[in-house]
């Protein structure tokens, strides 16, 4: 029946739901205030974004009720899904008024500081973004991604900057989101490539250890530990395993190498 709505209306006449839910193929949701506009897949999300730009206008200093409270909070959640829109197409000056809009009418919703984040430094505004991230923390300060975010700036700041201090930051910011996120490989994989950097050999040898746990089938991180446990002097760990990264490919001439070269 739902389809059947958006088939005789879309395209004719303007089509609202208030849902988080997708909407069906073929079709996109636009924000437009907090309901969601939904028009035919391919349509022009930037006049749709525009056209749904309905202002709210707070009357200051007056009670709220527990209703009204609520309303508040979903009008800033429209804004705040404005903004992700405009995000996703790149328009982050846009994304970033959309979401300020947000703020101002609920400061007190971490993903919207999280969104913020995202856009300055998409756009290049390294300290705004580290602000807001870290603005997200003070309110959940378990919410993931968002450390890995942070570290990841400063790992850009060290390129540009060579500095050890900084690189030392973004390692931190890497260790809390494992602490976070202890699942996550890509936060073990840069906390193994900021450590090696730093020559923190017992960091690295640890995150390589987690990532071999959290995906025991890779040989190439298998390899890169048992090298690893090599260059430190390691040498049963070592040899076992090389032997481990030859279970998983025979043909691997490297490990053999490597094996001969230990010994039994």
């Amino acid at each position: 029946r739902f389809r059947d709505i958006l088939k005789k209306n879309v395209g004719q006449r303007g089509v609202y739901h208030y849902s988080d839910e997708p909407v069906p193929q073929g079709y996109m949701g636009v924000p437009y205030s907090f309901f969601v506009k939904i028009v035919n897949e391919g349509s022009d999300t930037l006049s749709e974004l525009k056209n749904g730009d309905v202002p709210l206008i707070l009357r200051r200093n007056c009670p709220l009720d527990a209703k009204a409270t609520d309303m508040l909070r979903n009008y800033a959640g429209g804004y705040n899904n404005r903004g992700n829109n405009y995000l996703g197409i790149g328009k982050y000056s846009l994304a970033i008024y959309e979401l300020n809009r947000a703020v101002k009418i609920d400061a007190s919703i971490p993903v919207i500081y999280y969104n913020l984040g995202r856009c300055y430094s998409q756009n290049g505004q390294t300290k705004e973004a580290i602000d807001n991230f870290n603005h997200a923390l003070t309110l959940n300060p378990n919410q993931p991604g968002i450390h890995k975010s942070i570290g990841g700036l400063y790992e850009k700041q060290t390129a540009l900057k060579e500095s050890a201090a900084t690189l030392k930051q973004a390692l931190r910011e890497y260790k809390q989101e494992a602490s976070i996120s202890p699942d996550d490989v890509e936060t073990y994989l840069a906390i193994a490539r900021v450590s090696l950097e730093l020559k923190i050999p017992a960091e690295t040898i640890s995150a390589c250890e987690q990532l071999v746990r959290l995906v025991p089938n890779n040989a190439e991180f298998r390899k890169n530990l048992a090298l690893l446990y090599y260059q430190n002097g390691r040498m049963q760990e070592a040899h076992a395993a090389f032997q481990q990264v030859l279970q998983l490919t025979p043909n691997d001439i490297g490990a053999r190498q490597m094996l001969e070269k230990i010994g039994s």
